[in-house]
């Protein structure tokens, strides 16, 4: 007689297209030396969004390193740039990144490299006029980290999460006359397993320790959907799991913006 055991299977969303996450920066490293042209850029190095980087023309912040470093992503969210500013991404004297903001664009942007070596790496901002002004709350750029899988099927995409907190308008005599809008934004969780103990520690431990006090940049899904970004910040620290004898879990749960 044979006995067949059967295993649940938890399906990941995509497991060639593991979700991506910007929270390094070398702007935020202690051996750099950060210069900008705008005199309140560490504004934008706090990862804060209350406060903005601000400079009129073309306008840049740099970080130069004592040594060659690597960098693959650069992010920035918070942006009031005129439609036409040409961003750039230089290592050393080398454009590694450019592209354009929209009319009206907000959406917060993380964008890829190549894997690039340099010294000095440095994001330049450069409106259609010199007497544009640019406006940027939060920048990173530096190494990302790639989630060792897929996230699970039956997460809600991040920039679909979306939360609004109302105040309902009443007139004197009671008649509904509207609503106020007093706070948007989007909140959500991506949940991971099956993640190798040696990764859990060398990988994401950095990057747990990093949201306890700032914000990160999030891509759910960077190959089918490379434009849904979220800024998140994290009020429930991630606390991985032992899953399995081999393998780990962790849910990450955050509050975001996407415009």
């Amino acid at each position: 007689m044979s006995i067949t055991v059967s295993k649940a299977v938890i399906v990941e969303a995509d497991k060639h297209d593991p979700p991506e996450i910007g929270y390094h920066s070398w702007f935020n490293d202690d051996s750099a030396t950060v210069t900008s042209s705008s005199s309140n850029y560490g504004n934008a190095i706090d990862w804060l969004t209350y406060d903005a980087m601000t400079g009129t023309g073309t306008t840049y912040i740099q970080a130069a390193m004592p040594y060659p470093v690597q960098a693959d992503y650069w992010a920035i969210h918070g942006y009031d740039l005129p439609g036409g500013t040409r961003v750039n991404v230089y290592a050393d004297s080398t454009v590694v990144d450019t592209v354009v903001i929209g009319t009206n664009q907000t959406m917060p942007i993380m964008r890829s490299f190549d894997r690039t070596r340099g010294s000095t790496f440095k994001l330049e901002f450069v409106p259609p006029s010199s007497s544009d002004d640019v406006s940027v709350s939060v920048v990173a750029l530096g190494e990302k980290l790639v989630m060792e899988r897929g996230a699970y099927v039956g997460l809600t995409p991040p920039t679909m999460g979306k939360t609004v907190k109302v105040l309902p308008n009443y007139s004197q005599t009671g008649e509904f006359i509207g609503r106020s809008i007093v706070r948007m934004g989007v909140k959500g969780v991506i949940k991971f397993d099956h993640l190798t103990p040696g990764w859990v520690r060398d990988k994401l431990n950095p990057f747990i320790d990093h949201i306890i006090r700032y914000g990160w940049f999030l891509k759910w899904a960077p190959n089918r959907y490379p434009d849904e970004v979220v800024y998140c910040w994290t009020n429930d620290v991630p606390q991985p799991t032992q899953s399995t004898n081999h393998g780990m879990a962790v849910d990450i749960r955050y509050d975001g913006r996407t415009e």
